[in-house]
Parts: structure tokens; sequence; C-alpha cells
């Protein structure tokens, strides 16, 4: 039986907003929340929190619910809606899983964490600064290998590329099912599913 305090009841997708950032690497996140949206809840509407992002309120087959959510503050300040809406709904650190894009990781790959370091992606530093606690559970989507000629700023902000877009329907499969495995199962079983060839630590 899955522990309580295992339960994951919100998935937080990272982002920027506006038609421009949509195909970038870094808005992988945002890419997943809309599949996610598409595949479990595809005749609701995101509805609008408090200026600071968009959320659903999504219900399995088992019957469980959880919050699915984008903020829309950019990447840089994603804590301030997930500690609001955290708050308001009296959820946990430990119980959100947020998922994000990981330029140390190759493309198509995905790793879970239980916790750990920002990793130097602003959002989850955000995130991690609000709450002030790294015992955050996250899901990493590869957009890897970052070449040294270019600056991580540039590179997270440009647009997927044409093998990339190929493989992006596939890679956001993976990502939900693990998603889907940490929802059902918990964050243990999900990592143990989907962090193949990888070692499976809980820290960046």
């Amino acid at each position: 039986m899955i522990e309580s305090k295992e339960k994951i009841k919100l998935i937080v997708g990272l982002g920027n907003p506006g038609a421009e950032y949509r195909f970038t690497k870094h808005n992988m996140g945002f890419l997943l929340a809309d599949f996610i949206k598409d595949r479990l809840a595809p005749n609701l509407n995101w509805k609008k929190w408090k200026k600071t992002g968009e959320y659903l309120d999504i219900a399995l087959d088992n019957g469980e619910k959880f919050f699915l959510i984008k903020p829309l503050t950019y990447m840089n300040n994603s804590g301030i809606m997930v500690r609001s809406f955290a708050d308001f709904f009296k959820l946990p650190s430990h119980s959100i899983l947020v998922c994000f894009d990981d330029m140390s990781i190759d493309f198509g790959r995905i790793r879970i964490r239980r916790k750990g370091s920002f990793g130097g992606q602003k959002g989850m530093a955000s995130i991690i600064n609000v709450f002030s606690s790294r015992d955050i559970p996250r899901l990493k989507m590869g957009t890897g290998p970052k070449s040294d000629k270019i600056a991580a700023e540039n590179y997270v902000l440009s647009k997927l590329g044409k093998t990339e877009l190929e493989k992006l329907d596939s890679t956001l499969e993976k990502a939900y099912n693990a998603v889907m495995a940490a929802l059902e199962k918990g964050v243990e079983s999900a990592m143990n599913l989907y962090n193949c060839g990888d070692n499976n630590d809980n820290t960046d």
C-alpha cells in the first residue's frame, strides 16, 4: 500500500507564457501539462488562478483527484503561483511533482527524483526558495546535449529542432506515463519504472 505521505496531489508544468515560447526547450513542462490535459480532460478549460497561472482539477478513473497547474509568471518566478496554490489547498511540498526541462539530459530521456537541488533550473530554484525545502519531487525532461559554444540562457530559449520535434510526442508520452505512475503508485515506483539505466538516488 502507498503511504499517504507519498501521494502526489499536484502536478506542475513549468514554462514561459506566450506563443513565441511555446516550442522552446524551456517549455517542456508546459507542453507536458497540455499533453496531460488532452489525455485526461480534453473537455475542460483551464481556469485562472489569481492572475499568476492556470489550473485544472482532474479526476482519475479510480476516483482520486489531482490538480494540474501552469504558472504564468515566467519561469524565474514560478514559485509564486505554486506556493499560493499549495497553501490554499493545504498541499505539502512532498505531494507536488514539478515537471521541467533539463539540458544536462539527452533529449528523449526523463529522470525522476524525490528531492534535490535546483540543478541550474531557475523555475525549480524559485519553487525551492518559496517552500524553503529541497524535498520536492520532480520530473526532468532532457533537452540536451548542449554545445559548449552556446550560453545556457540562449540554449533554453531556443526552438526545438527538427529531430527534437520528431521525438517530441514519444517523449511527452513517456513523461505522461511516468506522471501517471507517480499519481497511482507513488514517486518511488515511478523512479523504478522510468529511471532506466540511471542510478536511482534521491538527488540531482
